[in-house]
């Protein structure tokens, strides 16, 4: 393996890639016969997979990033095909290649994912978020192992650039600087960590994970735009508590315009003061379901009127790491009454499991108020009925030490502190 690769990228680096067929150039038979056939070879005892050395349409010069890719024939038989998958990319000047789980550029570019005022979302920003997505199927242990980023092939074309933003994690090996072994024992592990992936996640499923996170692309989209919130975003897990999934709330008062996830500065602006609205509306929204859940209570109770006042709307005041002071409903059955803070997040998607943010001063009161603080997050915002789940940030003292060890970690080892948090994923109780 590494006496042919080597080869070949000196071959490249010596501008041997005229023309591009196994008949008269060496460079082309060397890639496309002898390299596929060592990885064939190596990969002899799992039939699944198919392996195919590309270095693009025969014609007057080879592609500008060649590739070699391992497809799993149970989920994408090429790389125009609707999945992710292993691949070898090599860089147009011949100075290093990368090992990758690489989504489709094809499928990504195909997808026509729309924002909510209809226009289309730039494949780029879908690849990368999708990657991003993609990555919580990996265990964090061996994210650390691999390059997360886009990666830079050297290229100058559009499909070049493709390539490198669709990377979900990588390898990188300089010319010369890597081993038979190295190659063989890296392979190993991306495989496994490749089969794991398809176990959690079915071709039908990636396809509805990339229509079912499209608003979650879109707002990202524009918090990324909004350089306050450039950040490290870290991801946890939560823990769904109450059974309130599905039930409906009464909103025909509330309206919703959906931000545009281009923005130029004033349209940034605008953007922001919509998305404002709409949070200001979910809290109101959120609010009056408490103060009516909890008036039906207690409404017979001598004391009800003292109850009722003990919930409080903090929405437009700032520091307090939630939206509101209400009562566990629950407790409030039994005739206990528990404070609880409750934080409002909304999004327009009909799904409950959006993911979504959170900023440090909200994680902070989480980890303060653990048994007591609750997010409400609404969902199918632009419904006449939304949907809504209540939910348990840390659920154990375990989650909250460890979110701590992370945080210390990141600040003395990168100088960084992270100011914004990505909710990605919640268990139901």
């Amino acid at each position: 393996m590494r006496d042919n690769l080597n080869q070949f990228m000196k071959n490249l680096q010596n501008g041997l890639t005229k023309p591009n067929n196994l008949e008269e150039n060496p460079t082309v038979r060397l890639f496309r016969q002898d390299i596929r056939a060592e990885f064939t070879s190596f990969l002899a005892n799992e039939s699944q997979y198919h392996v195919k050395a590309s270095t693009g349409v025969n014609g007057q010069v080879m592609a500008e990033v060649p590739w070699l890719g391992i497809f799993d024939t149970r989920y994408i038989q090429s790389a125009s095909g609707h999945y992710f998958y292993p691949v070898y990319l090599f860089s147009s000047d011949g100075k290093g290649f990368y090992l990758s789980i690489n989504q489709s550029w094809t499928n990504i570019n195909d997808a026509n994912l729309k924002d909510n005022d209809g226009k289309k979302i730039k494949p780029a920003t879908v690849a990368l978020k999708a990657a991003e997505l993609l990555r919580e199927y990996i265990n964090p242990e061996a994210l650390g192992h691999y390059i997360t980023q886009p990666l830079d092939l050297r290229g100058t074309t559009a499909l070049v650039k493709g390539y490198e933003v669709v990377n979900v994690i990588a390898k990188y090996y300089a010319f010369d600087q890597f081993t038979d072994e190295q190659l063989k024992t890296d392979l190993r592990e991306l495989l496994t960590i490749y089969k794991r992936m398809t176990e959690k996640l079915s071709v039908a499923g990636y396809a509805q994970l990339l229509q079912q996170f499209q608003d979650w692309i879109t707002e990202s989209v524009a918090l990324d735009e909004n350089k306050k919130q450039l950040s490290t975003v870290k991801s946890l897990k939560y823990h769904r508590i109450a059974n309130h999934s599905n039930q409906q709330l009464d909103t025909a008062y509330i309206s919703e315009e959906h931000a545009n996830y281009i923005v130029s500065d004033q349209e940034l602006e605008q953007q922001l003061q919509r998305q404002k609205v709409i949070g200001s509306q979910a809290e109101i929204l959120a609010f009056k379901y408490y103060c009516d859940k909890t008036n039906e209570i207690v409404k017979n109770r001598e004391n009800a009127a003292e109850i009722l006042d003990k919930l409080q709307y903090r929405g437009q005041d700032h520091g307090f790491g939630y939206d509101i002071q209400a009562l566990d409903l629950s407790d409030l059955k039994k005739g206990i009454e528990t404070e609880i803070h409750v934080e409002v997040k909304a999004t327009g998607n009909r799904h409950g499991n959006i993911p979504f943010y959170m900023s440090r001063n909200e994680i902070q009161q989480a980890m303060m108020d653990r048994d007591t603080y609750r997010i409400f997050r609404i969902y199918d915002f632009n419904a006449e009925a939304p949907k809504f789940d209540e939910l348990r940030v840390f659920n154990d003292e375990s989650q909250i030490n460890e979110m701590k060890r992370l945080d210390q970690l990141i600040q003395s080892s990168a100088n960084v502190v992270p100011m914004t948090y990505l909710i990605t994923e919640w268990q139901s109780r």
